[in-house]
């Protein structure tokens, strides 16, 4: 009987020993003395790490996690990274250098170049996968990586074909470590859970696929740089000795990069994003959540959003938020959508510190909805507890709060499709805003509702607030009648108005029963909600109303 960690690692050190004698036996040879330094020195690393997450105990909670294989922003992780960083700049420094006649060669290693440079920074980022970029939601992570394998594994093939047998060795090799890479990234990753096998002997326990998966990974990176290095001394002329010892400042170079990954995206929310400083409330404890900024957009009938988040502790499998649009008029949801948060970059070396995430999410607009319609984006965030979803309180904001657990992001309208614009204007205001028609009753009987119709446009977009105020006058008595409202109700602010609406809006007053009888003369016009000053308007011949008075007729009241 065996257990299934011993068995881990007899597989492990077997694969590990099985590839290194081979090319130390047949790519080594072919090898500059002093370029095969370099993968030695990156296997040695990757043995010392293996080492190291098998004998330190879980108890020392920091050296546990600083060399754990599967966990990430750690030293495995800036390793993997730095092995794909050496192969992009093999790649692109050959393409640089390439001796081919041929175009092609060149540019096969250019783009061989930029795809494991963009492998290098999302192993460490995880920026693809979390849908921080823009294609992400468009092709999902496995499935961009079947189409950059298979694209360049036929490339490869096509390129040994038509290459003289000692550059068509490295490509062979080259092939082979692409496709020790892809059996850890595509086939280990989704095998069924082994445990408790009969097989020539009895295994007790789990065969543990996380660390099969890394090692096969590690070494299939490791056997396509080799090959990269086998193309990098093949170059005619050889690489000049600053060139080759230039190659081991690599880590030095790349590292650091990586470890400011988590501050760049601080300043990305700081100096590119929309700031907010908004916290929430983890559990009764402790306050460990903060919306630092985000993005806001719409495009092609949804709503873009981009969120930046920092948390104390890196727990994104039991978080999540949840965006809705909420009709400002009926403060109902219109759509939304939930989602557990992506990974996030913390950083390095420094676990219990916050961690930076970053949030892209794509909210689809029904087709159905009403437009001319003012809508809030708001923004949830929630901790999901033994299957159970509960909303984390607002504790501070600086943004606008629907309810106390729901923060109003921004606002936006659905324009309606296009119209024909009236030709004739009852009144032209400042700031592009017209009063187009107006349908008023010629009389009405003191009880009624007196119904009212007002046609508004615009020909501009971000207005101020403004509200439309009516005064009824009575002709014998002069005594006035005042009603203040938004032009097109809470359903659009002017705030929200934009280029070529055109709608109407109809009033229904209530005439009380102390009004006297007689004739009114009807006014409109309108004012800004933050000085209280009215906006100027005049008539279709460029004449202003007096006192920006609109005059709209007069009304007999019975």
């Amino acid at each position: 009987m065996v257990s299934g960690a011993a068995l881990t690692l007899l597989l492990v050190f077997a694969s590990y020993a099985a590839v290194f004698a081979f090319v130390c036996r047949h790519l080594f040879p072919r090898l500059a003395p002093k370029l095969a330094r370099l993968p030695l020195l990156l296997l040695a690393a990757q043995a010392l790490l293996l080492v190291a997450h098998y004998v330190i105990p879980q108890s020392q909670e920091f050296w546990y996690w600083f060399f754990h294989l599967d966990k990430e922003l750690n030293l495995p992780n800036l390793l993997a990274s730095t092995q794909l960083a050496f192969v992009s700049a093999l790649a692109l420094i050959t393409a640089w250098r390439h001796h081919s006649k041929s175009k092609w060669q060149s540019r096969y290693f250019l783009a061989l170049g930029f795809v494991f440079l963009f492998l290098a920074q999302e192993e460490f980022t995880g920026a693809y996968k979390s849908g921080s970029l823009v294609f992400s939601e468009a092709i999902p992570w496995k499935t961009l990586t079947r189409i950059l394998g298979g694209s360049f594994a036929a490339l490869t093939v096509l390129a040994a074909l038509r290459s003289p047998p000692g550059i068509r060795f490295w490509h062979t090799w080259f092939l082979a470590g692409f496709a020790l890479m892809g059996i850890a990234g595509l086939l280990v990753d989704e095998m069924p859970r082994t445990c408790n096998l009969q097989l020539l002997i009895q295994i007790d326990g789990c065969i543990t696929r996380y660390i099969i998966d890394e090692s096969a990974e590690y070494l299939g990176v490791w056997l396509v740089l080799t090959a990269m290095l086998g193309h990098f001394s093949n170059q005619s002329p050889p690489p000049a000795r600053r060139l080759r010892r230039a190659l081991f400042l690599l880590p030095f170079i790349w590292n650091p990069l990586l470890i400011a990954y988590p501050l760049y995206l601080t300043l990305e929310a700081s100096l590119l994003a929309q700031p907010a400083a908004v916290q929430f409330e983890a559990n009764a404890f402790e306050y460990d959540t903060w919306l630092l900024g985000y993005r806001l957009g719409r495009q092609d009938g949804m709503i873009a959003l981009e969120l930046f988040t920092v948390a104390k502790r890196r727990a994104h499998a039991s978080r999540g938020y949840s965006v809705h649009l909420v009709d400002q008029a009926s403060a109902e949801s219109i759509a939304g959508v939930d989602r557990h948060w992506k990974p996030a970059a913390g950083p390095i070396f420094a676990p219990g510190r916050p961690y930076s995430y970053r949030q892209r999410i794509d909210l689809q607009i029904p087709p159905a909805t009403a437009t001319n319609r003012a809508l809030w984006v708001v923004l949830t965030f929630w901790r999901e507890i033994d299957g159970k979803f509960t909303s984390m309180a607002v504790v501070d904001s600086d943004h606008a709060l629907l309810s106390q657990t729901q923060v109003i992001l921004g606002e936006t309208v659905l324009p309606s499709k296009p119209v024909a614009v009236p030709t004739d204007i009852l009144a032209e205001f400042d700031n592009g805003i017209a009063l187009y028609d107006v349908v008023l009753p010629e009389s009405a009987r003191i009880g009624d509702s007196l119904s009212i119709t007002f046609t508004w446009g615009s020909e501009a977009n971000e207005h101020e607030e403004y509200v439309q105020y009516l005064h009824v006058g009575h002709v014998e008595s002069g005594e006035w009648w005042v009603l203040d409202r938004e032009p097109l109700g809470a359903r659009l602010p002017t705030r929200l108005w934009y280029s070529g609406l055109v709608d109407s809006e109809t009033w229904e007053i209530l005439i009380p029963a102390d009004r006297e009888r007689g004739e009114y003369h009807v006014f409109t016009g309108l004012y800004r909600t933050r000085d209280r000053e009215r906006l100027p308007a005049r008539d279709f011949a460029g004449a202003p109303f007096v006192d920006a008075r609109v005059p709209l007729g007069a009304i007999i009241i019975n």
